[in-house]
């Protein structure tokens, strides 16, 4: 596994979905392609009660979870997931390996670490897609991330640093190929 790893690191809520949308409209600005989605965060009250699945190529969007009980999804901490929204995902991955120049996952967390939600196609994308990952994390649990999955080739950014590092760094890496 010698993907280069760009990990946007921030705590819950701190717009790591937000930076990661600003850095796509800026990618594309550059004429880099980018694929796979984001979840985007869903609020009632100033509160998160679920996300949605966005695909970052048509902006194809689907109810990932939610904290309102559905018999018909799976529970996984105080979420249902939307069993149809981590089918999606998986095809948007292994779809856009083959087109995209660069890959977005929103986000690789706790369910991935218990080896759930994102883990099979991450390691899949680790083990056969050459071309640079970008991931959001969790700040406090980046160094689990690295360990689980093995990662060698990392640059961690945090949400508050500026896009214009980031995609600095993400040009620079698709250069060296």
């Amino acid at each position: 596994m010698s993907n280069l790893v760009y990990i946007i690191k921030g705590r819950q809520g701190a717009g790591k979905t937000t930076f990661l949308d600003h850095l796509v409209r800026v990618l594309h600005s550059k004429r880099i392609k980018v694929g796979g989605f984001f979840a985007e965060g869903l609020w009632k009250e100033d509160k998160r009660f679920g996300f949605n699945l966005i695909r970052i190529t048509d902006k194809t969007s689907i109810s990932l979870c939610t904290k309102d009980p559905d018999p018909d999804h799976i529970k996984l901490g105080n979420f249902y997931f939307n069993p149809d929204a981590i089918k999606m995902g998986n095809e948007i991955l292994q779809h856009d390996q083959k087109k995209a120049d660069v890959i977005i996952l929103d986000e690789i967390g706790i369910f991935e670490l218990q080896e759930k939600v994102w883990f099979n196609s991450f390691m899949q994308l680790l083990e056969t897609c050459p071309k640079p990952l970008i991931i959001t994390v969790r700040e406090k649990i980046v160094d689990e991330v690295v360990k689980k999955f093995g990662l060698q080739h990392v640059v961690v950014f945090h949400v508050h640093d500026r896009v214009s590092q980031v995609t600095e760094s993400i040009l620079s890496g698709l250069n060296k190929k």
